[in-house]
């Protein structure tokens, strides 16, 4: 690595965290510290339908680079500016001057440009000094200050543009304060999706800004709301549904303390549950979302709209009913339980299944066709995550099924980052933190290329670039694709899976079968016994949790 990319470590962290990240202003950085090249750093996005510039403010005044905020452009042109008065300068008194020096010009009367010349000096003089005592004044009252920017800004723009004037103050100092007047600013800490989502008002959007750079109560209004954003964005791009990020707002909105999300996706036996763990600091409103746990259930999932009930009777003799959005919850507080319960699947208790019950806190029924999701103890495993980086919903879904997945950005303890592909280790039990340790297998050290894997057979989907990049992509996130092969003459279907321990990959027949991989390599391809000469036992195990 360069000394320049890790000079800029931190300012990509900044970056990724507010939501402006690209590997293209990655670079654009890079090119500004190393050339020095002056020229702004723009990012874009799309907000309400619209195009919007961001430009990220690199500063070098401490002798190394830094990122302390940026500004959005306004997809509109700059606002109107206000009369004011201050230390002398009246802009009542400019503006008539302004007018008397456009006037002249427009006449286009060359022999009398000259006659405007000191006029012309005094009026650029104040507007400058109207701007720079804005400048000043930012700090002890921005919203004074901003005012006084904006209206020298203005003003220049609107009496300058067209005028020889625009010639003396040169096009591309014209082109800054046209864009400034047409940005409005804030820290780099606040979220993009905060300012973005309000880009068509730019009165609002100043007053967040404003709050965002004044330290007074309502600025902890400024950072729940950017919290929230963060971590809307951090469970997007772990993959968590719509439905469930819906339901985190709407437990920090109402000020839960601590609280649990749940969701389950389809495994290739059963069902895998996910429950997201979400904690207020005790410090202040400020949530974090450091784990969810996955746990692997290989009983049969329930049907859409289903959901498990525990329902328990109280001292008068009335149901109680528990709602549970998965089996794991279900099972372990049916499991508390002392007195007579029962546990039933359905859409409400009215059109309920029972597939278990217990007497006086003994379990004296189960379903038979419930037999094996009730007694046989489930997977799970924490996945730990820093600052919304580790692994996906997918992933961690994966990995609890038994299958390895490959990241290109884990880190060892000295804060390098490193490749590998990884896998939990479900010979060895589980460690005192109740999670299974992980083996890794190191690319390229550990030999495993799933490129080169793949080419050793007839994939059809081989034949399409673009088809087997999604290929690739699926079999890296730790799932079974499913793709065409040919077999006894005819085309069939078959599901791949990654076995990086054996530098190889398994097949399964739509059924679920496995299918012997050698009857579909192509021709020239090695032996699998050749196939199996590296090192096979290069593994690194890891304790307390799968981490980033």
């Amino acid at each position: 690595m360069r000394r320049d990319e890790n000079s800029i470590a931190p300012i990509v962290d900044l970056l990724k965290a507010s939501g402006l990240y690209d590997q293209g202003v990655e670079q654009k950085i890079l090119d500004t510290i190393t050339f020095r090249t002056g020229e702004p750093i723009e990012v874009t996005r799309v907000f309400e339908g619209k195009e919007v510039t961001i430009e990220p403010y690199l500063n070098f005044s401490y002798g190394h680079p830094t990122l302390s905020s940026y500004a959005i452009w306004l997809p509109d042109n700059y606002k109107a500016y206000h009369h004011l008065e201050h230390d002398g300068i009246n802009t009542v008194i400019i503006e008539q001057e302004l007018k008397q020096l456009q006037s002249g010009y427009t006449k286009s009367i060359l022999d009398n440009r000259m006659m405007y010349n000191d006029q012309q000096d005094k009026v650029i003089f104040q507007l400058e000094e109207l701007y720079r005592m804005g400048e000043k004044l930012m700090d002890k009252d921005y919203s004074k200050g901003s005012e006084m920017q904006n209206t020298s800004t203005s003003l220049m723009l609107k009496y300058f543009t067209g005028t020889p004037m625009e010639g003396s103050m040169g096009p591309k100092w014209l082109n800054w304060n046209e864009r400034y007047e047409r940005s409005v600013l804030f820290p780099i800490h606040i979220h993009i999706n905060l300012p973005g989502n309000r880009i068509n008002n730019r009165e609002e959007l100043e007053k967040l800004s404003q709050m965002a750079f004044q330290n007074n109560p309502k600025n902890q209004f400024i950072m729940n709301l950017n919290n929230l954003e963060n971590l809307k964005e951090e469970m997007k791009n772990l993959g968590f549904k719509d439905k469930l990020i819906e339901k985190m707002e709407e437990n920090m909105r109402k000020d839960v303390p601590e609280f649990t999300l749940n969701d389950s996706v389809a495994a290739t036996k059963g069902q895998v549950d996910l429950a997201l763990h979400f904690k207020q600091s005790g410090q202040s409103d400020f949530y974090y979302f450091n784990k969810f746990t996955v746990s692997h259930n290989q009983g049969k999932p329930l049907e859409e709209g289903q959901q498990y009930m525990v329902i328990t009777k109280n001292e008068e003799g009335k149901n109680i009913v528990k709602k549970h959005e998965n089996v794991s919850d279900a099972l372990a507080f049916f499991k508390e339980q002392k007195g007579n319960s029962e546990l039933a699947v359905g859409k409400d208790a009215a059109n309920k299944v029972m597939v278990a019950s217990m007497e006086n806190g003994k379990v004296n029924y189960v379903a038979k066709e419930f037999n094996r999701t009730y007694y046989a103890s489930p997977a799970t495993q924490t996945i730990w995550l820093e600052r919304g980086k580790g692994f996906t919903a997918e992933q961690a879904a994966n990995l609890i099924q038994g299958r390895s997945v490959y990241r290109d950005d884990m880190m060892n303890m000295g804060g390098e980052t490193y490749k590998a592909w990884i896998k939990l280790d479900f010979d060895k039990g589980k460690d005192r933190f109740q999670n299974y340790s992980i083996n890794q297998y190191h690319d390229p050290s550990y030999g495993f290329d799933i490129n080169k894997v793949l080419d050793k057979f007839n994939i059809k989907e081989l034949e399409d670039p673009a088809k087997r990049v999604l290929l690739e992509a699926s079999l890296r996130n730790g799932n079974r694709p499913l793709v065409t092969v040919e077999k006894e003459g005819q085309e069939v279907k078959v599901f791949l899976e990654a076995v990086p321990r054996y530098s190889q990959l398994n097949m399964y027949a739509e059924n679920g079968k496995p299918e012997k991989r050698e009857q579909f390599l192509k021709e020239t391809a090695p032996s699998s016994k050749q196939e199996n000469t590296k090192g096979q036992e290069k593994e690194m195990s890891e304790s307390q949790g799968v981490r980033r």
